[in-house]
C-alpha cells in the first residue's frame, strides 16, 4: 500500500507529470489509460506484485538487521527479570 501511495504521489507531482509528458512526446503511439502510459501502469503493477510476494522477506531482513541489538537487549532484560523473580 505504501508503494502504491508513493507511486500515485509521484505520478501526480510536477516531476511525475514531466516524466509522463516526456514519454508521450518521445513515443507518440504509446497507449494511454486515463492519460497515463500503459507501460508505467504495468511497471507499477509488477513492482506491487513483487513487493507483495517478497514483503515478508523484506520485513524479516529489516527487523534482523535494524533491530537486532534492540531485541538482544530486550532478551537480556527479560532474562535479568526472570533471574530476579526466581
Amino acid at each position: 500500500m505504501t508503494f502504491l501511495a508513493l507511486a500515485i504521489g509521484i505520478g501526480a507531482s510536477a516531476v511525475g507529470q514531466l516524466a509522463i509528458r516526456t514519454i508521450v512526446e518521445n513515443f507518440p503511439d504509446v497507449r494511454l489509460v486515463h492519460g497515463i502510459p500503459l507501460v508505467l501502469i504495468v511497471v507499477v503493477v509488477a513492482m506491487t506484485i513483487v513487493l507483495d510476494l517478497f514483503g515478508g522477506v523484506i520485513f524479516d531482513f529489516d527487523v534482523k538487521t535494524g533491530y537486532h541489538s534492540v531485541f538482544r537487549k530486550l532478551d537480556q532484560t527479560v532474562a535479568e527479570m526472570e533471574k530476579l523473580r526466581g
